[in-house]
């Protein structure tokens, strides 16, 4: 099929990840993997499944005989859509479908303007809370896909910048963030973490929440967010 852009809601997920190479469809599933403990991967299948014949890979094919975009679940040796594998799993893929346009490498002979947005050598991804209907191991997981996008799938295209700025409550990725940086694959300078409280009365306060290299942070954590943390501990 052609190749396409994403779009920002990602209503076209299936079309745009089935445009990809194959070096970025298997970067994809391999984050797939991350996330869910070996479980899923992904692949695209064209076959007439008939009543259920096994593919090519001995996995039996569920679903419709159109060429298609599959998780492939290695735990039931199956082929499942998105959308029968949870909520969570088909929210992230336009997820990773934005980390890929954004922050991979353009394959040699692809236009500037098809699929892969790698033409700039600063880029700059905008993601609002990818943890809902995520579990919170998955989130953690999703913290490792961040980093490896930023800093791995990133690296081939020159000395651009890459950021990524995501919106979230997801306290597992932020504890997964630590862990990072205590183990010595992040520096204090990589992140920069915002924390934005309301005043009761009305108003917000924007405030950076510096780290140290051990993933500790110098900063203590605002009165709200610790009164509640209290709350639940105490009474």
């Amino acid at each position: 099929s052609a190749n396409q852009d994403l779009k920002p809601d990602g209503s076209n997920i299936l079309s745009f990840l089935a445009s990809l190479p194959k070096e970025h469809l298997d970067t994809l599933s391999d984050w797939l993997k991350t996330m869910t403990e070996g479980r899923y991967g992904l692949q695209i299948i064209s076959a007439d499944i008939g009543d259920g014949d096994s593919g090519p890979d001995d996995f039996r094919l569920t679903g419709a005989d159109i060429t298609n975009l599959y998780l492939k679940d290695f735990h039931t040796k199956t082929h499942v859509s998105p959308a029968n594998a949870g909520v969570g799993l088909s929210q992230i893929l336009p997820v990773l479908g934005s980390l890929l346009a954004n922050f991979a490498p353009r394959p040699p002979g692809q236009r500037r303007n098809m699929t892969l947005n790698v033409s700039r050598k600063d880029r700059l991804l905008l993601i609002e809370q990818p943890e809902l209907h995520l579990h919170p191991r998955m989130q953690a997981e999703l913290a490792d896909v961040f980093i490896h996008a930023l800093f791995e799938l990133s690296k081939p295209q020159g000395e651009g910048r890459a950021q990524l700025i995501v919106e979230t409550h997801s306290e597992p990725l932020l504890l997964r963030l630590q862990k990072l940086m205590a183990r010595g694959h992040l520096q204090p300078e990589d992140v920069s973490i915002i924390y934005v409280d309301q005043f009761p009365g009305g108003g917000n306060l924007a405030q950076e929440l510096r780290m140290n290299g051990d993933g500790s942070f110098r900063d203590s954590w605002p009165l709200s967010f610790s009164e509640l943390r209290w709350a639940e501990m105490g009474d």
